[in-house]
């Protein structure tokens, strides 16, 4: 049967491209953060293409000075535990 081969071919062509969309494929993680570098692991098996926090529990700047197919390495400048979502 051709047709159903066609279709099934289709099917996980289009479902390959969905999971090419950054926002479609996610983790979120609580960390608890120290000031300085904090590395937390993701499990995306992929290098992210972004970050966002969801939450945090007090004021501090954060920012990213590395990524890896399995961490991402943060900077606070102050403790804070904090809901990322990394994509």
């Amino acid at each position: 049967m051709p047709e159903v081969r066609e279709a099934v071919d289709a099917i996980k062509e289009a479902i390959d491209e969905l999971r090419e969309i950054p926002l479609l494929s996610y983790e979120v993680m609580d960390a608890d953060l120290a000031v300085g570098s904090n590395r937390v692991q993701h499990g995306l098996a992929r290098t992210p293409q972004g970050w966002l926090i969801a939450d945090r529990d007090s004021v501090a700047t954060l920012y990213r000075t590395a990524w890896t197919t399995r961490d991402i390495t943060l900077q606070a400048s102050a403790a804070i535990t904090v809901r990322i979502l990394v994509f």
